[in-house]
């Protein structure tokens, strides 16, 4: 399982919508890895939290952006099968699930999700 953190972190650094980020936790071990990123997000109060797990056998990701509650998610929690993009799913803000344009590589679909939060935050400003 390939995964770079340093790269993850590169990339938050680069992204304009991201006003600081805080490891909270950047656990490795021979045979797994626990993350968390919290970033903080220039348009106030919203937030952004990545949290990424690695095994022998996978990779799992969440990334949840939210302000006093939760607005968008993204995960690959095997619990969606019928999604085309098995196991990767998106939470809308009602709620809805729907299939996800992420592909388990958190150090690109970094920049897909800050994308899609801009987009949203576009959205919902006017």
């Amino acid at each position: 399982m390939r995964f770079d953190f340093h790269q993850l972190v590169k990339a938050l650094r680069a992204a304009s919508l991201i006003a600081w980020y805080d490891i909270v936790v950047q656990d490795e071990a021979a045979n797994r890895a626990f993350y968390k990123v919290r970033c903080s997000l220039l348009v106030k109060p919203y937030k952004l939290d990545i949290k990424v797990i690695i095994t022998a056998r996978e990779l799992i990701y969440a990334y949840q952006f939210y302000s006093t509650q939760a607005l968008l998610r993204w995960d690959n929690e095997p619990h969606f099968p019928e999604l085309p993009n098995f196991p990767h799913h998106f939470h809308g803000p009602d709620e809805k699930v729907l299939p996800s344009p992420l592909v388990g590589e958190p150090e690109k679909d970094v920049e897909r999700v800050l994308q899609e939060i801009s987009d949203y935050l576009t959205a919902t400003s006017g």
